[in-house]
């Protein structure tokens, strides 16, 4: 999900403040530092050209992925100032600093559903920091190699690549972590689909025999199958891709109650089948 035109990107101090003011209702992704947004507003301020400008917008079933991010031009706090500042003065405004005049602005980047962030982490970012620590090692082989330096210059070059790949060995840690734990939220929510969906179908099998149906009085069990179903679908109306079939199914889940208590057989097993067909 784009962030607005010409707006800045979320940073980890306007997110946090949001939810303390109780404006955004998250939860956070077990096992990482990545959050969804269930739903609610948040506020930026920035300056653009000595102006003053303000929007705000609404957020829901948004997953927000934690980045570090060079210290953009637009930011409020001016360099010569920042350093001045402790380390903990910096950490509460969600900035590291790496060097002298290298500070790291921690971001959340915006994304729409969990098959969204799983792309991000497996074909984007994964992939980019493998390209640049690849392409560090065939630095480090064409200094010692194809064009030897200085012993001095030989030395710097290689502790500094050599730091920076241990870096990026670090980061990857962290993002095999985050992507093991979408992936098993993925596949939870692909199962909890696939058992309701299962489920229904068994439901609509025992309705296909009406007088069978009607003389075993099992109208008040296969009711309350229904609604317990109906409650397990929740879980999916967090996540953009599965919300969708997840509402109409209930809907229709809620149709056929209704046609069950009833009496219509016909038209519940109607409602019945297109719940399964959204799943």
């Amino acid at each position: 999900m784009a962030r607005k035109k010409n707006t800045p990107a979320l940073t980890w101090e306007r997110v946090w403040k949001a939810i303390k003011d109780g404006s955004l209702e998250v939860k956070r992704i077990p096992g990482t530092r990545m959050l969804l947004v269930i739903k609610g507003r948040i506020r930026i301020t920035w300056k653009s050209r000595g102006k003053v400008m303000r929007t705000r917008f609404r957020l829901s079933k948004t997953y927000l992925n934690p980045r570090w991010i060079p210290l953009p031009k637009y930011y409020p706090v001016s360099v010569p100032k920042l350093r001045k500042m402790r380390k903990a003065s910096l950490y509460a405004l969600g900035i590291i600093k790496r060097g002298e005049d290298d500070f790291k602005l921690l971001i959340y980047q915006q994304l729409e559903s969990v098959l969204s962030l799983q792309r991000q982490l497996s074909e984007h970012t994964k992939s980019s920091y493998e390209r640049e620590s690849n392409n560090l090692w065939k630095l480090l082989e064409k200094a010692w190699i194809e064009e030897p330096l200085k012993a001095v210059e030989q030395t710097a070059l290689t502790g500094a690549v050599l730091d920076r790949i241990e870096q990026i060995d670090i980061i990857n840690t962290h993002l095999d972590g985050r992507l093991s734990a979408v992936e098993s939220r993925l596949e939870r929510l692909s199962r909890i689909q696939d058992y309701v969906k299962g489920a229904l179908e068994s439901l609509l099998e025992i309705t296909s025999n009406e007088d069978e149906f009607v003389t075993n009085g099992t109208l008040r069990s296969l009711v309350n199958a229904l609604n317990l179903h109906y409650k397990t679908l929740e879980h999916l109306l967090e996540d953009r891709p599965h919300s969708l079939c997840a509402r109409w199914a209930r809907y229709h889940i809620n149709k056929t109650v209704e046609d069950l208590t009833e009496n219509e057989l016909i038209s519940a097993r109607r409602h019945l089948q297109k719940a399964i067909d959204h799943l």
